[in-house]
């Protein structure tokens, strides 16, 4: 009788082991599934140092310095060399105020947004020109697939890595970004990431190569703001990884204006 007992709890003993051995792969499929994204390549370099040589003969009386292109949007454009006398009957171009002609520390690159100014940006719009597109970021859903940014110099591509989007005073942004200081770079990155309403999982040190993009916005409904988004140089890489990102604590009233339930930003 007792070896019937026994009998009868071995075979529940193992009924129950195979189940919860069973939950264990499955949880286990799940989570290789999941982090499986993080080993696909979502952006390729394309190369656009043929596009650089184009720009130079098109715009003549402008010094062309480069190209950028940034993963999601239609961004993909000559950076010309201006000091804010930007020709508005040719829009198809951006600027920095700064004589780049290799990669630098710190570079700001400008751009018009002329139509995407409202309180809920419009993503994917193929009439949308210059930055207007860039507000796609201000959405978390957006961030989550896309987060490179590609440019131009010297004759190399190279590939950036966002770690910052903020929407911040127009006088907080700074033409001359090449003349940094060590102290100022540290500064500027920390400011950048505590003030994002993005967390992003890369590392940042003031030895990272930085660029900013920075365009007009009236999300919060003034004209005297500016929307930025921060990018990183990922060193000898012609691909880039997904990485995580979460919301910031922040982002919470940017979510409640894209409702029509909110604050000024």
């Amino acid at each position: 009788m007792k070896n019937g007992i026994r009998g009868k709890n071995r075979k529940t003993t193992y009924i129950i082991l195979f189940f919860i051995l069973t939950i264990l792969i499955i949880y286990c499929l799940i989570k290789l599934f999941d982090l499986k994204k993080y080993f696909i390549p979502i952006y390729q370099i394309e190369d656009r140092t043929s596009n650089v040589q184009k720009a130079m003969k098109k715009y003549k009386d402008e010094y062309v310095i480069g190209w950028l292109r940034v993963q999601g949007t239609n961004i993909d454009y000559p950076i010309i060399e201006n000091y804010g006398n930007v020709n508005e009957k040719d829009f198809d171009y951006l600027w920095t105020s700064n004589h780049v002609e290799n990669l630098t520390d710190y570079l700001a690159i400008f751009g018009h947004n002329i139509r995407n100014v409202s309180r809920k940006p419009i993503i994917g719009d193929q009439n949308m020109t210059r930055f207007e597109q860039l507000m796609s970021y201000i959405y978390y859903d957006f961030n989550q697939d896309n987060k490179y940014i590609q440019y131009t110099v010297g004759g190399k591509d190279y590939l950036y890595q966002i770690f910052s989007v903020t929407i911040v005073p127009s006088y907080q942004i700074d033409k001359d970004t090449t003349s940094y200081t060590k102290k100022e770079k540290i500064n500027k990155i920390k400011e950048s990431i505590e003030n994002s309403y993005f967390k992003y999982d890369i590392d940042v040190s003031d030895k990272d190569k930085i660029i900013s993009l920075v365009t007009c916005t009236r999300f919060n409904g003034i004209a005297s703001y500016n929307f930025k988004i921060d990018a990183k140089l990922v060193e000898n890489q012609k691909r880039g990884y997904n990485y995580g990102v979460s919301e910031a604590e922040n982002y919470k009233s940017i979510k409640k204006i894209l409702e029509g339930d909110g604050e000024d930003v």
